[in-house]
């Protein structure tokens, strides 16, 4: 995350003892461990919110090209039943049929 190297650690480390005092720098270092801790917790939410919205645009982006192939379907589908010939006798929504009757 931040690009910082052991002996520039040690540089900062050293110069707070001789300004904090000894006695000062345990507590000063262990509050220093609970805020690095907290900006941790709130950076690996702040990766995991992020993550779930990708996850959500990329769902989103799949239901739009579901959405748009089932309205070609459907445009097919107006198709075929326009090109379907219907007699007169025949009610709307039925497929024609042959009145030719067997005898046996």
């Amino acid at each position: 995350m931040f690009d910082i190297s052991s002996w520039e650690i040690l540089v900062v480390a050293a110069i707070a003892l001789i300004v904090v005092g000894p006695d000062k720098f345990a507590g000063l270092i262990r509050n220093v461990g609970q805020w690095v801790g907290k900006a941790r917790k709130i950076a690996a939410s702040v990766k995991e919110e992020i993550k779930n919205e990708v996850d959500k645009a990329e769902e989103l982006k799949k239901l739009a090209q579901d959405q748009k192939e089932l309205a070609e379907l459907h445009e097919t589908v107006n198709q075929v039943k326009e090109s379907i010939p219907i007699d007169a006798d025949t009610p709307r929504g039925s497929l024609p049929t042959d009145n030719k009757t067997s005898t046996s």
